[in-house]
């Protein structure tokens, strides 16, 4: 390359670093709280924590606010995703949003996590013939991430839900493989500096583990930016629907009481034991349940092992298909320690259309209906029992750990 050609890229950088800075919509700077666990393409555990990842989290935050606050109907996501393509774009739109992410490692294998009952589950199905290192979480030392705006327009808010989702979907509701099960937490270590005063505070209430005050402040801004007002019900719904942060029903943010872990091990083994159906039959109250009748289908598909567990049974298939858990455990650190949250996203109307095709095979080979255990009882009735059980029993779990306080 001459030296008249060398000048010119470095013309070219600099116009590109100048350009880049002027669409800077905010750089994070995070550390994890949790480890890390997500997969790539071989499902090795990666080194990298990639913008995709992040971006199709946050699509699917932003959906289930939309759906809580502000659509019409409740089918679907195409009014939801409608709005959120709006500003991160979709396959025929381009997004207004560009993430740049750089992972600061590389991880150190969280060893000790292998006896966490997520981990065991994916080692247990280890068919690849990986080793138990390629397959296990990571403890990352940092994750810096730069937001920019892919051209130049006025900003009708839209900064400030991007950002802002960004911050609690990273902190509360996580990315990566076992994020519903308390993996692939990330907190801000310090709060982007220029950013609008919304964004400042809601960065704090992050940073300080505040939970029921930063989705307050974020629904709120969210709402004015959409320009809605309503709340809808879960019962009314088949989609998710973001958690609400007061009330006393079962799509209430939860947190758990009497219950401080003091480091992410614990938390992460408290809050996953708890989904463990020999616990929930612990506290459901009602002696002598089968494993049919506690619904663990309800905590996501597929759900089984070999011929014993959950199966869609229809003309079409024996596959119950993959549906995410209607129940996020999160720990949130606290100075030095965790508290232990549960975010339910519920839904109703979809679960109605398929737990009549759901049958439960026991390893005696007993084969149970799923919609005749709970005919007679109102399905509504049996998720709001199976979320506080879930609750209850990581209560009754961090009281019987010893490494935990209270």
């Amino acid at each position: 390359m001459s030296l008249d050609e060398t000048l010119v890229k470095e013309a070219r950088m600099r116009a590109l670093g100048l350009f880049n800075e002027r669409r800077l919509v905010a750089r994070l700077r995070l550390t994890p709280t949790t480890p890390w666990w997500g997969g790539d393409h071989s499902t090795r555990t990666s080194q990298e924590v990639d913008e995709d990842e992040i971006n199709g989290r946050l699509r699917w935050f932003l959906r289930t606010v939309y759906n809580r606050f502000c659509a019409r109907d409740l089918s679907d996501y195409s009014e939801a995703e409608k709005f959120v393509s709006g500003f991160l774009g979709s396959t025929g739109m381009v997004s207004r949003y560009v993430f740049r992410a750089s992972t600061l490692g590389p991880g150190d294998v969280a060893k000790q996590f292998d006896q966490l009952p997520r981990v065991k589950l994916t080692l247990l199905g280890n068919r690849r013939g990986l080793s138990k290192g390629d397959l296990l979480p990571l403890n990352l030392r940092g994750l810096d991430l730069s937001i920019y705006r892919s051209r130049a327009e006025k900003d009708p808010g839209y900064d400030d839900l991007v950002v802002g989702g960004v911050l609690i979907t990273l902190a509360f509701v996580g990315v990566g493989r076992g994020a519903n099960r308390g993996f692939g937490r990330f907190a801000p270590s310090e709060c982007p500096a220029g950013g609008s005063q919304f964004i400042e505070k809601l960065c704090t209430y992050v940073k300080d583990g505040n939970v029921t005050e930063a989705f307050r402040l974020y629904y709120n801004r969210f709402k004015e930016v959409a320009g809605c007002s309503s709340e809808n019900s879960w019962e009314e719904s088949a989609v998710p629907l973001a958690p609400l942060v007061d009330g006393e029903g079962p799509d209430v943010i939860r947190a758990v009481p009497n219950c401080t872990a003091r480091d992410s091990y614990e938390a992460l083994r408290v809050l996953q034991e708890a989904f463990l159906k020999v616990n929930l039959r612990s506290v459901m109250g009602r002696g002598g349940l089968s494993s049919a009748e506690v619904h663990s289908w309800l905590l996501g598909l597929p759900r089984r092992i070999k011929s014993t567990g959950y199966f869609l049974v229809s003309e079409e298939s024996e596959e119950p298909g993959r549906r995410q858990s209607m129940l996020v455990a999160s720990p949130v650190r606290v100075n030095n320690a965790y508290r232990l949250y549960f975010l339910p996203f519920l839904s109703l109307r979809d679960h109605e259309q398929i737990y009549s095709m759901l049958e439960h095979r026991s390893g005696s080979g007993e084969v149970t209906k799923v919609g005749d255990m709970i005919r007679g009882e109102e399905l509504r009735d049996v998720i709001s029992e199976l979320v506080d059980a879930v609750a209850r029993a990581a209560e009754a779990r961090c009281r019987g750990a010893k490494r935990v306080t209270r």
